[in-house]
């Protein structure tokens, strides 16, 4: 994800356990996170790259009109 995003804005589509494992080094690079730590389906994950590396993340929950809600 980070190399992709040194080229501009980039949108991802995954799984909740492909992102958990993701949050998870997140975490422990010491990034910081606004949010619930939650993985529903149609959530968004917002991470903000500065410098070469991730600088923060932020969950979105999925909207309220989304079927698999």
């Amino acid at each position: 994800m980070l190399a992709l995003a040194q080229d501009g804005p980039a949108a991802f589509c995954t799984h909740a356990d492909v992102m958990m494992d993701a949050v998870d080094e997140l975490i422990a690079a010491g990034i910081r996170l606004d949010g619930p730590l939650e993985f529903k389906k149609a959530a968004t994950w917002i991470l903000e790259v500065q410098e070469r590396t991730f600088a923060t993340g932020r969950y979105l929950p999925p909207p309220l009109d989304d079927p698999l809600h």
